[in-house]
């Protein structure tokens, strides 16, 4: 586990315990278990959007073992993120077929970025930031 980077200490929902690591960069969220071990990140792209401090949400990827399947990371993650940048996150909207980028949302994680919409933890692409001032 790499220590660089702002680090934070989380519970999961099932009482375990894991350390969220941002890069020095502030462009990666890592997550790893209380052994050390990388679970998986989220990657975010600084979007320099005029008035407002934005982030895409670029990758996801928690799917290194299935032992930490829906039980709060992603979430913990965005929060994290959240908190230290200050900055609103965006993301590619999974429903809207006609972008094919590479930052697609495919899978599982079109029913998480959903749920995030909904908790307002992130915006669908045609949200400009820009109206979260």
């Amino acid at each position: 586990m790499d220590n660089e980077g702002i680090t934070e200490r989380i519970i999961l929902k099932d009482g375990r315990e894991i350390v969220l690591i941002m890069s020095d960069g502030q462009d990666r969220v890592d997550a790893f278990n209380a052994g050390g071990d990388l679970i998986g990140g989220f990657e975010f792209r600084d979007e320099d959007e005029p008035n407002v401090n934005a982030y895409k949400l670029t990758h996801m990827d928690l799917e290194r073992t299935r032992d930490y399947k829906r039980c709060g990371i992603g979430t913990a993650i965005l929060k994290f993120f959240k908190k230290v940048t200050g900055a609103v996150i965006w993301c590619e909207n999974p429903f809207d077929q006609t972008k094919r980028n590479g930052h697609e949302i495919i899978g599982e994680g079109v029913i998480f970025v959903q749920r995030m919409k909904e908790l307002g933890l992130l915006n669908y692409e045609e949200e400009n930031p820009n109206d979260q001032v």
